[in-house]
């Protein structure tokens, strides 16, 4: 008798697509192979489920919504490569704007259910380069990780599973993505699966709830009869089964009716659906701020919520940036092109905080420069026309000894000017403020205070006063005490200033 089950084995060749290969075979044993394959997720062991079936936990609306609200962030992530010009990079954009979507897609799947296999079909473009034409995720059951970081892939005719990850077009042919996989569970963690029983219990709370509705939403009518038939008594509950629709019944004198309704409103199942439902957004999305604070919120609350959602879309694009960037040298080193880098382009938030703080020191005298704003606060440069300093900071020129170091003397150097209602002064300010009451101390008139009383009272014109006033002072002020001690407290100022230059730099 010929072996029905008996099988040529196959070899994955390249150029054609999985789906074409899977050769549908009912007399084979098709379904042997699935008996014998376990899942190695703890979670759905215990459930009885496959890992391919969590794709029923899409239909639950607050599942959904999450997993999508993670998938359009991430698809909206704006990138860039570097270097970012050149034929290198168009080429390599032009694939990206093909099948980025496609790689992303994959990546989210691998987060969803643990792993995820991407298929590449290659051809020319019209530069007449290697190029992917097509990709497209292939169904998780197709293919079985193992522990050493192989890959099977098991055709649906029941035939041998194939290594294709032994093959040598492997590294071209797919993009294999897994979420964090382990020697024990080679299929990676699933985030679907972590959320599988609060959706169980949600969807039978569901089911309790119309049952329930159902039971207890009319009230229950207790009926007494003095019918001595049971054509008499039917006719009586039928009454009653009537004044369910209509609301009206009418009975004999000796006949009564009662009305029972239910001792509770729904809260209990209103309360359980409610933790339920925060379960499921907290864990997939994170939200601190609507899971639990619907009668309000402060803002120390929203900040919290922001920056946990943060996270978790910082952690897709993490994960993500590993596949596109195998994407990336796989079709540069079909083509022998130096490989680019892809990085995403970090979202900018203008820290309020830090803009207050400064604030407040450009109302006490501070000027920060164009470079600070594009460091600390991330914008762009292109984006800054021209810094108004405003009327406390006028530019003043450098000093004569400031001149003779030529590195110095192209600074622009702004004054600091303390708050009005703030009489203190930085510890900079107040060694200049030593110098000069040092000097004011060792500080000696120039000139006689009665002789130049006496020439301005003997001068009858301003030509005579410039005139007397320049015959006393003569040669001999350049040689002065005065002039000595004026030139060493600027001499000491200009060291200061100097030294203190010289340790921002």
């Amino acid at each position: 008798m010929t072996d029905m089950t008996t099988k040529p084995r196959y070899r994955v060749t390249a150029g054609k697509a999985l789906s074409q290969e899977q050769a549908i075979d009912l007399r084979g044993k098709i379904f042997y192979r699935h008996l014998i394959r376990t899942d190695t997720d703890e979670i759905l062991k215990k459930a009885g489920i496959s890992r391919y079936a969590l794709k029923t936990l899409l239909t639950d609306p607050d599942i959904d919504q999450a997993i999508d609200r993670r998938e359009e962030e991430l698809s909206n992530a704006a990138y860039t490569i570097t270097p970012s010009e050149g034929s290198v990079a168009d080429f390599v954009y032009e694939q990206l704007d093909l099948h980025l979507e496609t790689i992303l897609q994959g990546s989210s799947l691998s987060k969803w259910y643990g792993y995820d296999v991407i298929e590449m079909l290659w051809g020319k473009d019209s530069g007449g380069r290697n190029a992917v034409i097509s990709m497209m995720s292939k169904p998780i059951q197709w293919f079985e990780p193992l522990p050493a970081g192989e890959l099977q892939w098991f055709p649906n005719d029941g035939s041998e599973p194939i290594m294709i990850s032994d093959q040598a077009d492997f590294y071209y042919r797919y993009l294999y993505q897994q979420h964090k996989p382990t020697y024990l569970n080679p299929k990676g963690k699933s985030l679907l699966s972590r959320v599988y029983w609060l959706h169980y219990f949600k969807t039978n709370a569901w089911r309790f709830w119309s049952k329930f509705l159902e039971r207890f939403g009319s009230p229950l009518l207790i009926g007494k009869t003095d019918a001595t038939s049971d054509d008499d008594a039917q006719d009586f509950a039928n009454a009653m089964l009537a004044a369910h629709n209509s609301g009206v019944v009418t009975i004999g004198i000796d006949e009564d009716v009662k009305a029972v309704t239910a001792g509770s409103n729904g809260e209990a199942f209103v309360s359980y659906d409610s933790v339920v439902k925060q379960s499921i957004t907290t864990y997939l999305l994170g939200q601190t701020l609507t899971s639990g604070t619907d009668k309000g919120g402060t803002y120390g609350q929203g900040v919290v919520h922001q920056e946990q959602q943060e996270i978790i879309f910082s952690s897709d694009r993490k994960h993500a940036i590993k596949a596109v960037q195998r994407f990336i040298d796989v079709i540069c080193i079909a083509n022998g092109f130096e490989i680019p880098e892809f990085k995403w382009v970090a979202k900018k938030f203008i820290d309020q905080e830090q803009l207050d703080a400064d604030k407040k020191a450009h109302e006490m005298g501070v000027r920060f420069t164009k470079s600070y704003f594009v460091d600390e606060h991330g914008y762009n440069e292109q984006h800054i026309a021209q810094m108004d300093y405003g009327d406390g900071a006028i530019k003043l020129p450098t000093s004569a000894q400031a001149n003779r170091y030529p590195s110095l003397a192209k600074h622009s150097w702004v004054p600091f000017k303390a708050a009005e209602s703030d009489g203190e002064f930085t510890d900079e300010q107040m060694e200049l403020e030593k110098v000069a009451d040092d000097a004011l101390e060792l500080s000696v008139q120039p000139f006689d205070a009665n002789t130049v009383l006496s020439a301005i009272a003997d001068a009858t014109d301003i030509d005579s006063l410039r005139e007397a006033l320049f015959n006393m002072v003569g040669d001999s002020l350049a040689e002065s005490d005065f002039t000595q001690l004026v030139n060493t407290a600027i001499q000491v100022a200009d060291v200061h200033g100097f030294a203190d230059e010289s340790s921002e730099v």
